[in-house]
């Protein structure tokens, strides 16, 4: 077994997020709960930190990164996103959970893949 010199943030959508995704009439996304919204949720992997203030920090800085990558698993137009996605905004619509150990059990070589 094998740690990784990472953390993870994983980023659950809240309340807003939804409401977002109730206004835009689409019958794909209108049985669609919050509970169904957080049950499989992004990670991102941030560089290790001393303190959970310095992971937030991190994710402060790809913040607007995520918030796009979110938007875009339902709708890439970008004229259906909401037109505030400031830090603030991202703080009501997503809720982080960093996790500071990561573990690796399997001896496949990570792969990466530019999106």
């Amino acid at each position: 077994m094998y740690t990784i010199n990472r953390a993870v943030a994983v980023v659950k959508p809240e309340q807003p997020f939804l409401d977002w995704l109730h206004s835009i009439k689409d019958d794909k996304n209108e049985d669609i709960t919050l509970k169904c919204l957080q049950e499989d949720c992004s990670v991102y992997l941030l560089p290790e930190a001393d303190t959970s203030e310095d992971h937030q920090k991190k994710v402060a800085e790809i913040y607007e990164d995520i918030f796009k990558d979110e938007l875009n698993a339902w709708y890439v137009i970008d004229e259906l996103w909401p037109v505030q996605r400031d830090y603030d905004t991202f703080k009501r619509w997503f809720t982080v959970e960093i996790h500071t150990v990561v573990y690796d059990p399997w001896k496949i070589p990570l792969s990466r893949e530019e999106l």
